[in-house]
């Protein structure tokens, strides 16, 4: 696919992440969300993942997958309901490995042989009915001395 071609490709969905895909073309999410979504992208480049498996949860377009799998993760993406976009177009855009799974947090369970050491739980905490059977579903996934990187909304509210 040229990048003309990925520009008219585009246009066929709809995005919450703001992804550069080279050759100065980025989705066009909500930008608004840059900032909240730069210091979880900071704190994944800090990490070595290198032969590390990578989980992360409400995975929507993949931007945080794809940072992950470029520091060398093997990344599994969930979500409710993941963008159709991401596997129709970025994950063959970037010739991805990134493994994306249609499944609600609640529903994660353990294979004892494919824990996780690095979880992203980002922008979906503040969404959940259960949060703490969400961070305990995912706990039940991680390896022992893995990391679990949230990132949440903070309300300030003054009286």
């Amino acid at each position: 696919m040229t990048p003309a071609e990925l520009s008219e490709a585009l246009k066929r969905y709809r995005f919450y992440h703001v992804i550069d895909l080279g050759y100065g073309i980025v989705t066009p999410g909500i930008r608004e969300f840059i900032s909240l979504q730069e210091p979880v992208l900071a704190e994944i480049r800090r990490a070595d993942l290198r032969g590390k498996r990578v989980l992360d949860v409400g995975c929507r377009d993949g931007l945080f997958s794809f940072e992950a799998e470029r520091r060398g993760g093997s990344v599994v993406a969930i979500d409710r309901t993941p963008s159709s976009a991401l596997n129709e177009l970025l994950i063959p855009w970037f010739k991805s490995s990134v493994e994306v799974q249609t499944l609600n947090v609640y529903d994660l369970s353990a294979d004892p042989e494919k824990r996780f050491d690095y979880v992203i739980f980002a922008g979906v905490l503040y969404h959940l009915r259960m949060p703490f059977e969400a961070i305990k579903r995912i706990a039940d996934v991680m390896n022992s001395g893995g990391t679990l990187l949230i990132e949440t909304a903070l309300m300030l509210n003054h009286h």
